[in-house]
């Protein structure tokens, strides 16, 4: 039987090879190509057409969505399967329009991956278990009507950060990026979810969402 040929994209080396360990160790798989790099990760798509992508939605400088978007607009076999450390159907839901036909957690476990796979790989779409659970995009607006649906991954990394309080500098080295950036993006948040202050993110916002 052929086994099914998995490209790994996540910028963690550490998760790309500890998933690679769990999945080596079920027959019907065989991990190909791993990378933290999103135009290496396109290249090897197109040329080598792996049956499953697994790919890390919050990737830098192009996120996953974007790398989605790219390698689903031209001819391909291969299935794309999101993987975000967020709960966010807001963000599962741009990751499914972009192309992907499957959606988990980082906090999904080995079985629950490897289903994933499986089914993806038989034509069928997969969410996993943790964003099922979670409310649909429409929850997540202010009082405004302002949908979260036009903001990129990133800057809903950066609004869950704010959200628990922290401070742009704290955000900044969680997320290993310049302290400036970070404000950048807050002031982008702000300005397209027509909100006055910072405070305003923290009250309403995301009480629905689980971290």
């Amino acid at each position: 039987m052929k086994k099914i040929s998995i490209l790994l994209v996540d910028d963690h080396r550490l998760l790309r090879e500890i998933w690679a360990t769990i999945l080596s160790n079920d027959h019907r798989l065989h991990v190909t190509h791993s990378t933290g790099n999103g135009s290496e990760a396109v290249a090897i798509a197109k040329k080598e057409m792996p049956d499953i992508i697994l790919m890390d939605v919050a990737m830098t400088p192009l996120d996953g969505i974007a790398l989605t978007r790219e390698i689903t607009a031209h001819p391909t076999s291969s299935q794309i399967i999101g993987v975000s450390m967020y709960n966010i159907a807001g963000m599962a839901k741009r990751m499914m329009l972009a192309g992907a036909k499957g959606y988990l957690t980082k906090n999904a476990s080995w079985q629950e991956l490897i289903t994933a796979i499986l089914e993806v790989n038989a034509g069928r779409s997969f969410m996993g278990a943790e964003i099922k659970e979670s409310v649909s995009l429409d929850k997540f607006a202010v009082n405004r009507k302002v949908s979260l649906h036009q903001l990129t991954s990133r800057e809903i990394e950066v609004l869950i950060h704010l959200k628990k309080g922290l401070s742009s500098k704290e955000v900044a080295a969680l997320l290993h990026v310049g302290y400036k950036t970070v404000e950048v993006h807050r002031y982008h948040i702000l300005q397209k979810l027509q909100l006055g202050n910072t405070a305003s993110l923290v009250l309403p916002m995301l009480t629905a969402c689980k971290y």
